[in-house]
């Protein structure tokens, strides 16, 4: 008898305590969901960027940071709103990477190349713009200003691949075309706003010889023997090569492109007696927003969030909370 009135009062002081405890479990647990709600704003947030000639690893707050990848990434004698769409566009690029906890090479957010995005320190301000360093970069500085904070959403989610290039063939590319994913943002679109940029088109010349080396070298179970051995199999909507057979391989028109070192993967090649003639449009992936189209549009005056809403379809620009 005395043996179960104890297990009794055991029991009762358990649900007590746990009575008494779980409000305050409750109390404690809320600021959480409401910073999960409300959010901080992404300006308020940290870069690590790795330095490849120091190897190393620098905190940099994010807006100063966008200052170093726009001054990097695009002329600043573009319209503002230009400048202004690659802020938010550079902006979401970074914020996505850090919500999410993607790394590279394991210890930093982003590098300072375009691996990731370009970056230049304050230091080299005068090499790149210089007498007109204070003009130039006053004008980064407002576009960034300007959007603080602002970041593209897809579905009230933050964009995870906020792509950009240098310049179209006429129309931008589907990501799953060109990449190994796909996203609804990332369709393409006509993009005719950038075919008057410079170097919209290239011309390159192999020999035969060197063509076949340059596929044998890289790609050993290829057996190229001639030109012939080359097919084009499909192309992407925005008409560039999704597809091509080397031989005995097939690999992407974006592997392609980086074989050879050529601008894009739109391309059109032919034999011209011993040679191999290749001409190529645009520069760059094709995926995401164009940053000559972008310039354009704003010399056309089109405002920057109607420049992101063309180049990322069904995205809002907004200010970001995490």
């Amino acid at each position: 008898m005395v043996s179960i009135l104890k297990k009794f009062l055991i029991l009762f002081v358990i649900f007590m305590g746990v009575s008494l405890l779980l409000p305050l479990a409750v109390i404690n647990l809320e600021p959480i969901n409401s910073k999960q709600i409300d959010g901080d704003s992404v300006s308020k947030l940290t870069v690590k960027l790795y330095r490849h000639e120091s190897n190393k690893v620098d905190e940099v707050d994010l807006e100063e940071y966008l200052e170093g990848v726009v001054a990097a990434e695009m002329p600043a004698v573009f319209d503002i709103e230009a400048l202004k769409a690659q802020a938010v566009a550079s902006r979401t690029y970074v914020v996505s990477r850090i919500i999410n906890n993607k790394k590279i090479h394991n210890i930093a957010d982003v590098c300072d190349t375009t691996h990731s995005q370009a970056y230049i320190d304050k230091s080299k301000y005068k090499e790149k713009f210089g007498g007109k360093q204070d003009e130039y970069i006053g004008k980064i500085r407002k576009a960034i200003k300007d959007t603080e904070g602002e970041v593209l959403y897809y579905n009230d989610e933050i964009v995870k691949n906020a792509l950009y290039f240098a310049i179209s063939s006429g129309r931008t590319e589907n990501a799953e075309e060109v990449f190994s994913f796909s996203e609804p943002y990332l369709r393409s679109v006509d993009s005719g706003f950038d075919q008057d940029a410079p170097n919209v088109t290239k011309e390159y010349v192999f020999s035969e010889e060197e063509f076949i080396d340059k596929i044998n070298k890289n790609y050993k179970d290829a057996n190229v023997e001639s030109y012939d051995d080359v097919e084009i199999i499909n192309l992407t909507e925005g008409g560039s090569i999704q597809k091509i057979r080397l031989g005995d391989e097939v690999i992407r028109g974006l592997d392609f492109r980086h074989l050879l070192g050529l601008n894009s993967s739109n391309i059109k090649m032919n034999k011209e007696d011993d040679n191999i003639v290749i001409k190529v449009r645009g520069y760059g992936h094709g995926v995401g927003l164009s940053q000559w189209g972008a310039g354009k549009m704003g010399e056309l005056g089109y405002k920057y969030d109607e420049i992101l809403e063309h180049y990322y379809t069904g995205v809002e620009v907004k200010k970001g909370t995490y």
